[in-house]
């Protein structure tokens, strides 16, 4: 919600001849065209996909309104056949950006910086595959560094903590494959020779959090779908997930 207040304020002064003195929202109420341009510049500044009820909320505008406006903006964009689309990605989330037929030719001249790790990227694509995802099963598959990548990626607004009951069906499927890959640790573990006393060690689980009521589990966000183009819904986005190969390898 931030980033949109502060595209607001940067969109009032853009506007010809750069009058802040104008409140840009109270002639936005009254005119639409200028209401198009304001939403054209949230889309603009945000560099992400943005809903409809953040548009209006900020702005203080009726979501119907924002909704218009939005899909005039994308007629135009449409009209004028330029490089540049505005687009609905999933209701009432909205992107600007470029047409993937000119997008594949310009990629080298895309520049970011990269303050995640490969690993910490491959810790949230695990968690957008198979989440919801509890903490201790996280830290199974992705190393005792998922912990800290979690936090990370939680206040970045990409990923959120909730917590579900330990029989919910919506983790039931990944507690279980947990319980057969630990199973199956423990018991490779136990066929090696303790090199202290020549003999067999043999460990014993240390799953308690099992028989908790409640799992903290982690999922992504809708500022997680809207950076990287995917799908509100969990099905369509896990389906969209599979065809990405080095998501795929993280279950072979």
């Amino acid at each position: 919600m931030a980033d949109s207040a502060g595209s607001i304020v940067t969109a009032r002064a853009s506007f010809p001849g750069g009058d802040t003195s104008l409140n840009m929202i109270d002639i936005a109420r009254k005119d639409g065209d200028v209401l198009v341009q304001l939403v054209e510049s949230c889309l603009f500044m945000r560099g992400e996909a943005i809903t409809e009820k953040d548009i209006a909320d900020t702005m203080g505008i009726p979501v119907v309104a924002i909704h218009e406006a939005l899909h005039v903006l994308a007629k135009r964009y449409d009209s004028y056949a330029g490089a540049i689309r505005v687009r609905e990605i999933d209701e009432g989330l909205w992107l600007m950006d470029l047409r993937e037929d000119v997008s594949e030719h310009v990629e080298t001249f895309y520049i970011e910086d990269m303050p995640y790790t490969r690993s910490e990227v491959m810790t949230l694509a695990f968690i957008a595959f198979a989440q919801p995802v509890p903490r201790q099963v996280l830290s199974l598959y992705r190393g005792s560094n998922a912990g800290s990548h979690a936090r990370k990626l939680v206040e970045a607004g990409f990923i959120k903590e909730e917590t579900l009951a330990h029989d919910d069906p919506r983790v039931k499927d990944l507690v279980e494959r947990y319980k057969h890959d630990v199973a199956e640790r423990l018991s490779n573990a136990s066929q090696r020779p303790d090199t202290n006393d020549g003999g067999t060690k043999h460990k014993k689980p240390r799953d308690s959090w099992l028989e908790r009521p409640e799992y903290t589990c982690y999922a992504t966000t809708n500022r997680f779908c809207g950076y990287f183009n995917l799908p509100r819904d969990l099905e369509s986005m896990k389906k969209e997930l599979e065809n990405w190969k080095e998501i795929y390898g993280l279950f072979r």
